[in-house]
Parts: structure tokens; sequence; C-alpha cells
């Protein structure tokens, strides 16, 4: 179900059921400022850093939602801004995350699989 088609960045960000839902349990760990555009290929969540929130574990909060919400993408692309400027992005493949959530490699196999630049 397609609501609407919002253009962002030069491409287009198709509003749906999976991204209101990612959205949604975004706001409730109280990122409110939040783009989420998921696919196939990657969700992406650009989002404002709460003050009372740490960035590295934004990532695994935000990685655990998209985990539970689409875990057919094949990859996740994050990034938290402070004071309206990037920190750093990071990019994992969801079969790692996946690896991650169910206990079958250890937190600091999975934090070598994350690339952050």
């Amino acid at each position: 179900m397609t609501i609407a088609v919002l253009p962002v960045g030069g491409e287009k960000v198709v509003a749906s059921e999976t991204n209101s839902h990612i959205y949604a349990l975004l706001v409730a760990g109280n990122i409110e400022d939040a783009l989420v555009d998921s696919t196939a290929e990657r969700t992406i969540v650009s989002y404002d850093l709460p003050a009372n929130l740490d960035k590295e574990a934004s990532w695994y909060y935000v990685m655990g939602i998209v985990a539970s919400i689409a875990p057919e993408t094949k990859r996740i692309e994050l990034q938290a801004f402070v004071n309206d400027q990037p920190t750093e992005q990071v990019t994992v493949q969801m079969a790692d995350v996946l690896d991650f959530v169910n206990n079958r490699t250890t937190e600091d196999n999975f934090k070598a699989k994350l690339q952050i630049v």
C-alpha cells in the first residue's frame, strides 16, 4: 500500500506501512525526527539523536527495530545528526544483524561487521 511519494535528496521515498511502522517504533524510543525508507535492497534511517541517548546505543536500537519490522531488507544504512551535523554513517548487512539479535554471533564479531564512515 503506497501512501505518498516524497522527494528527498534527488530520490523518491515512498511512504509505506513498513516505513510508518519503523517510524512509530523510533518515536516510541524518543527518536522523533527521522526519515525512514525501506526497500528490499536497503533500509535507510536518518534521525536527530536525542540528547539523552548515546550515539552507539541508538545504532543498536535502530538496527533492532529494522530487523524486527523489515528482516527481508538486505542492508541497513543509518545516520544520526547532532545539532544538524551528521555523525558517522553506519552500514550493516541484515544477515549480520539477525545473527547478532538471535545470539549466533558475539558483539565483538558483530561490531567488526559494521561499516562506519
